[in-house]
């Protein structure tokens, strides 16, 4: 399992190639803050595919990012804060 920082979130993921093609990855992912690592923060489970190791890295990735960022986006527009959070 992979395993970085993004926004004080901890992100993990897996690749795995899948068992039904070999021209396929799969890759699933999940989000953690940094503070609570026992309990999901968001509980939300992401899942990609892609023909190429490095293509389903890439798109794991952009995957949860962007569902982090939007996350955050419409708690500074509901909450009327200003934007604090940096990579």
């Amino acid at each position: 399992m992979i395993e970085y920082n993004y926004k004080n979130f901890k992100i993990y993921y897996d690749i795995e190639l899948d068992k039904k093609s070999t021209k396929l990855y799969t890759a699933d992912g999940y989000i953690f803050t940094s503070v609570d690592k026992k309990n999901p923060v968001l509980a939300r489970r992401f899942h990609t595919e892609h023909t190429s190791k490095r293509g389903v890295t890439t798109a794991i990735k952009r995957l949860i990012e962007n569902y982090i960022d939007f996350e955050w986006e419409e708690f500074y527009e509901v909450h009327g804060k200003e934007k604090k959070i940096v990579n």
